[in-house]
């Protein structure tokens, strides 16, 4: 399902997967433990591997957006960094009081370096964000009420590039005489 009124530009949308099953975790997790689990509603991850040109900004936009919430441990960000060999780790601890720094000790790639953050996060969604996204507009919690419909399982926000175009990440799929008629014009985006 797309949702309109949270926008990102650049890099991958975010993308918030499926309700996580925190009552099934209960028996791995000691009393304490499954306290804050209860009440984390959402998890940010953010995958980097060289990314010192994007961290600090992408970071201090969800620091200045979500601050309240970090702090009443509603949300959490988590940088998982595959060892990088530029500044991103030192940027993101400067973060530490808000943000979690996992350094991977290896580039793993995306799948595993996401997956070993997810590992990690508390929140019951997940939303994955690329180090050079901004986000323009909407509130992920007001994304995450989309899964109050049962037959919701993923969404994303609207994909906006760095020349203001849409992106289409969604919907119908694209034959090659449609992308044909896209290119000479004969057909508009849906």
């Amino acid at each position: 399902k797309d949702v309109n009124d949270f926008e990102i530009v650049g890099g991958i949308p975010a993308k918030v997967i499926g309700e996580r099953k925190v009552k099934d975790l209960s028996y791995k997790l000691g009393r304490a433990a499954w306290f804050r689990w209860a009440f984390m509603e959402i998890s940010i991850i953010i995958l980097t591997y060289n990314s010192s040109k994007y961290i600090e900004n992408l970071l201090e936009k969800l620091v200045e957006k979500y601050k309240e919430e970090i702090k009443n441990r509603k949300l959490e960000i988590i940088v998982a960094d595959n060892a990088s060999t530029d500044a991103t780790v030192k940027k993101a601890q400067a973060f530490k009081e808000y943000a979690t720094v996992l350094e991977n000790g290896d580039n793993y790639g995306f799948a595993k370096g996401n997956n070993l953050a997810v590992e990690k996060a508390k929140g019951d969604y997940i939303v994955f964000l690329n180090p050079d996204t901004e986000i323009v507009s909407g509130d992920l919690f007001e994304l995450i009420k989309e899964f109050d419909d049962k037959k919701i399982g993923i969404v994303g926000g609207r994909i906006i590039r760095f020349n203001n175009e849409q992106e289409f990440s969604v919907g119908e799929t694209y034959t090659f005489p449609r992308v044909f008629l896209l290119s000479v014009g004969l057909e508009e985006k849906t």
